[in-house]
């Protein structure tokens, strides 16, 4: 196949991209883009991770759409698994992953000023060094096939796409891993993925996989108790979040499982102390303050419960169940309003979270706005119809209105 440049980009921004396609072949390059080139019938993975694999480089148009984009998160984290030069280029505002963040973007936001020289420069070099590559025996190869990926490069791959929420893919990354070696860390990804997809039992022999491999891995027996409380097998997870945490002290992830089995468990002293050691180790984890948040609540701890989601909140704005547990706690710390512009901005990033709509039904019952609240409850009642407690919360609020 001959060399090209990979351009990645969404669909919406195909104006831009005809424009950079037709500056780079000005300059003589070749260009591949996935519509262009995959006909009905073709297997579309196959054709885009060949292309990529034969690239010079990638070119990822960023906006705010492509950050977003699971396809073009698949096609960037690829060719940087595969060792291909990745060249982020900054279309539309946005913010980046912080592996693209880490590369030098150019900056395209600018109708007047676009770095187009340093663009074609990038390339040039980027075709320069596949030339001296290809030529000279003493030099390992630019691109990688999959079996020369290095384990961080395989690990890199598999991080995107968890973090996209793309599980199925993440697990398809360690198959391919461990196909190649097995080892504990790959085992682990492995079960971390499965836990996610909700496939307990095999998550659950992925992690005894891990721990065959390294018994002194402490991630696998802290993989394990989580995979182990999924199933309601408490007693078990507690013992391995133990070992987990005896052979590492200082592995976060293990307070946090074991808060999370006793959190289940009703033992909520116990596990706000887990979550608390938990923070003390990675302060910078949303989730862990969150579910310290949870363990206040239960507690009724309220006002600890607002500060533990408002420093949530600050670590990761955009997570909707962290607005939502700070108006559970204003809620019952009775400051009303402000529970309900919590509430509205959970419902602006998840509308169709149906306890959002309900708790902010509640507030606007406790402030006296029963119709207001009525509507709110019947917008949960068609996400969740079947749940009890909606219904009865509509029937407590006609009453008030005297239907």
């Amino acid at each position: 196949m001959q060399k090209h440049v990979f351009i990645s980009y969404k669909h919406e921004d195909g104006d831009f991209a005809e424009i950079l396609i037709y500056k780079i072949k000005e300059a003589g390059f070749e260009t591949w883009v996935d519509n262009d080139r995959l006909h009905a019938g073709e297997d579309w993975r196959v054709e885009i991770d060949s292309a990529i694999k034969n690239a010079i480089a990638l070119i990822v148009i960023m906006t705010p759409e492509a950050k977003a984009s699971e396809y073009v998160t698949y096609e960037w984290a690829f060719a940087w698994g595969a060792g291909v030069k990745v060249i982020p280029v900054m279309y539309k505002e946005t913010a980046l992953h912080p592996r693209l963040e880490a590369l030098h973007y150019l900056n395209f936001t600018s109708r007047t000023t676009r770095p187009w020289e340093a663009l074609l420069t990038v390339l040039k070099n980027a075709a320069s060094d596949t030339d001296s590559s290809s030529t000279s025996p003493k030099n390992p190869p630019t691109f990688p096939h999959t079996s020369q990926r290095t384990k961080e490069q395989w690990f890199t791959m598999a991080d995107m796409f968890l973090e996209q929420q793309d599980y199925e893919e993440a697990l398809e990354v360690y198959e391919e891993a461990l196909r190649l070696a097995l080892d504990a860390t790959s085992y682990s990804g492995k079960g971390k993925a499965l836990n996610s997809l909700k496939r307990y039992d095999e998550a659950l022999t992925a992690y005894k996989q891990a721990i065959r491999l390294d018994f002194s891995y402490a991630p696998a027996y802290a993989g394990k108790g989580t995979s182990l409380t999924n199933l309601k097998r408490y007693r078990e997870a507690l013992a391995a979040f133990k070992q987990a945490i005896r052979l590492d002290p200082h592995h976060a992830p293990a307070y946090n499982g074991r808060g999370d089995t006793l959190y289940t468990l009703k033992h909520y002293d116990e596990a706000l102390t887990a979550y608390e050691q938990a923070i003390h180790l990675d302060p910078d984890n949303a989730m862990y303050h969150s579910n310290k948040g949870s363990a206040l609540y239960a507690l009724k701890h309220y006002g600890e419960m607002l500060a533990a989601s408002e420093q949530a909140i600050h670590l990761d704005p955009d997570n909707a169940m962290y607005h939502g547990n700070k108006g559970s706690a204003l809620y019952n710390l009775e400051r009303y309003n402000e529970a309900l512009a919590a509430y509205e901005r959970a419902i602006r990033l998840d509308p169709d979270n149906a306890a959002y709509h309900n708790n902010k039904g509640s507030t606007l019952f406790a402030l006296g706005s029963y119709d207001k609240a009525l509507a709110a409850y019947e917008r949960a009642i068609r996400l969740d119809p079947d749940n009890a407690m909606y219904h009865n919360n509509k029937s407590n609020t006609l009453t008030k209105l005297k239907r």
